[in-house]
């Protein structure tokens, strides 16, 4: 992914890598457990000396499970031998990190060095009791109010015309929504082509959602969809039982998956696991613009009744 920085968490990887491992560290596993789990979700970083990630892969594991009081020590002994050996720095010059920031990233790493020597205190882990529930299943097809971002853009000429409409923002509280501004308008509809739990614990969601307006004043009918010709796969996402209430998620029917479809899921979406790590919520794949660039299919084309 290329080196653009010379702190240990200035690349795209380590920014990456810091969330799963901190979403991993929630189970209730032992840590032994919690490291191949780990290194199965980077698996040529963490295995494949050669990998460019592989020496960011050790150090990053190394400074968290010291930050967050977690021993194992066949991390740090890695992490140390890593940075004694130099390949760090190595891969970080063939990156192309320039002179000055090469001695920055030796400074920084003989600091990691002399953390991760210290001897761990050991602090207890605030893991999950039990998995996540799945609150939607794969099949459920579900409809949501929906208001124009765009409402106020349309005032210029550039805009007028777009639309981009979005459900309530889960994280807000009802009285932060309403000063918004924010008014259904329309409604959305999605169908969940695929859900799971990461690790066995975090739930997700995979969205099939509407991308073309179906100006309903009223809830839509399973038919509205069917009519609706322009339907796209969406970033998985998660989704709580009081996120699902806020964006007045109401499930109308269930249909059945073509499942040779998901395997026209493009490359580059989020998949569960991502999502469940960095806890994406779905909210922000429920949208509907004017400005999507989906391969667009007919909702048939990929559910049966």
């Amino acid at each position: 992914m290329g080196c653009w920085g010379p702190g240990l968490y200035s690349d795209d990887f380590a920014e990456d890598l810091r969330p799963v491992i901190c979403a991993v560290c929630k189970l209730p596993k032992d840590t032994s457990e919690l490291v191949d789990i780990i290194k199965e979700t980077e698996p040529r970083a963490a295995n494949d000396a050669n990998d460019e990630d592989h020496t960011t892969f050790w150090l990053v594991l190394a400074d968290q499970f010291h930050k967050k009081g977690i021993p194992y020590p066949e991390v740090f002994e890695r992490a140390v031998e890593i940075i004694d050996n130099g390949s760090d720095l190595k891969m970080a010059a063939e990156l192309g990190l320039e002179a000055g920031d090469l001695r920055k990233r030796e400074a920084m790493l003989a600091k990691l060095r002399e953390n991760i020597s210290e001897p761990v205190v050991e602090k207890p882990r605030k893991t999950l009791k039990k998995p996540q529930p799945l609150i939607m299943e794969t099949g459920d097809v579900i409809v949501y109010p929906v208001a124009d971002e765009w409402a106020e853009l349309q005032k210029n000429p550039m805009y007028k015309g777009h639309y981009d409409l979005c459900p309530a923002n889960p994280y807000f509280s009802r009285t932060d929504l309403e000063e918004s501004g924010w008014k259904p308008v329309d409604w959305g509809a999605a169908v969940i082509v695929d859900c799971g739990l990461a690790f066995g614990f975090l739930a997700w969601y995979r969205p099939l959602v509407v991308s073309r307006r179906l100006n309903a004043n009223l809830r839509p009918s399973l038919d509205d969809l069917f009519a609706a010709d322009k339907w796209g796969f969406e970033h998985a996402g998660t989704c709580s039982s009081s996120h699902s209430k806020k964006m007045g998620l109401e499930k109308i029917a269930s249909v059945g998956i073509i499942s040779e479809r998901l395997k026209e899921i493009p490359r580059g979406l989020l998949d569960g696991v991502g999502a469940a790590t960095i806890d994406r919520s779905i909210s922000n794949c429920l949208s509907i613009t004017d400005t999507a660039e989906h391969e667009f299919l007919r909702l048939g084309e990929v559910v049966t009744l």
